[in-house]
């Protein structure tokens, strides 16, 4: 069940107005991605981690949270596929998501309400399927994520301080970037 306003509906009967559009998003990018990588097993895991980025960051926008059943089993998948396709590279792909979750751990443990413990684990996905071009998805995701700040502040002055943005979107962003740009995977 939840709650909008005053009244209490089942889950399912809750307005999910960007799921279409992620849906279609998805689909965009399941076709784009084998052009980058070709028709290879690393187009596999761009794809799905693609599919699984979008799905996250549409949650992140309508309930404020990363599931643990989705990014969880996600970065497990990720990790078991990188060993299978890319065996001569599974340190690094191991190291990236441990070093790119780590990074998010410190503020998250250290200022709560700063970082989600879901960025942390998305993060984690993220190094692991994307390796060192982690580097990359962060850096656009945080200058992004900047950028809305100050729209946020110019927009709404001193109240726009306690206006929190959602940051799963902003590395969902930066990972598909990084997917194209970069082309970590190959």
């Amino acid at each position: 069940m939840e709650t909008e306003g005053a009244v209490t509906y089942p889950a399912a009967a809750v307005a999910r107005p960007l799921r279409p559009y992620a849906a279609m998003l998805a689909g965009l990018l399941a076709l784009a991605l084998p052009l980058v990588y070709g028709f290879s097993g690393d187009a596999l895991i761009a794809v799905g981690f693609a599919v699984v980025v979008v799905a996250l960051a549409t949650v992140d926008l309508e309930e404020r949270r990363i599931p643990n059943r989705i990014v969880l089993p996600a970065a497990v998948a990720a990790l078991v596929l990188q060993g299978i396709v890319n065996p001569d590279r599974m340190l690094e792909w191991v190291l990236a998501g441990i070093v790119a979750a780590a990074f998010f751990l410190v503020p998250a443990v250290a200022f709560r309400g700063s970082v989600g413990m879901g960025d942390v684990k998305l993060t984690l996905l993220m190094g692991f399927v994307l390796g060192v071009g982690v580097v990359t998805a962060l850096l656009v995701a945080t200058f992004a994520a900047g950028a809305a700040a100050i729209v946020v502040l110019i927009r709404e002055g001193a109240a726009g301080r306690k206006h929190a943005l959602p940051y799963g979107p902003f590395l969902a962003g930066g990972a598909l970037v990084a997917l194209f740009v970069s082309s970590p995977l190959t």
